[in-house]
């Protein structure tokens, strides 16, 4: 059996399409947003390989350093959900990520080496966990 940790965070941040079709200009100019991202790990034992709360304040951290202001507001500019969801994968190892505008439309990003893992409960695993949220 595999094991997973969840971790999940929100963060204030700002962003653009920048090469947005004529019908979506209005999303070429820089809009805020409430990103929620949703991070899965592997551990390989139930003894809290990995501290959820520590890697969720790890992930924040991250982002805010890369992208954020005085005021904690993350500046992405031209990144949309998908280059969000891949820069945390890179950077932390995880399996899998998830990130959401205002917690609607997003981007689900799974390591290629893990996707057989994943197959059919992917999906289940995070919307059953955003319902659990609301």
């Amino acid at each position: 059996m595999k094991k997973y940790i969840q971790c999940y965070i929100e963060i204030e941040g700002m962003h653009r399409w920048e090469n947005a079709p004529r019908r979506f200009e209005y999303l070429s100019h820089l809009h805020r947003h409430t990103f929620k991202i949703r991070t899965v790990f592997e551990v390989i034992d139930d003894n809290r390989q990995i501290e959820f709360i520590q890697r969720e304040r790890d992930i924040k951290n991250f982002l805010l350093k890369e992208f954020g202001d005085e005021e904690g507001l993350c500046n992405f500019g031209g990144m949309a959900c998908e280059h969000i969801a891949k820069k945390i994968i890179q950077k932390f190892h995880a399996e899998a990520c998830q990130v959401l505008e205002d917690g609607e439309g997003g981007a689900l990003y799974v390591r290629e080496e893990s996707e057989g893992a994943f197959r059919g409960h992917w999906i289940c695993l995070l919307y059953t966990s955003d319902a659990a949220d609301e």
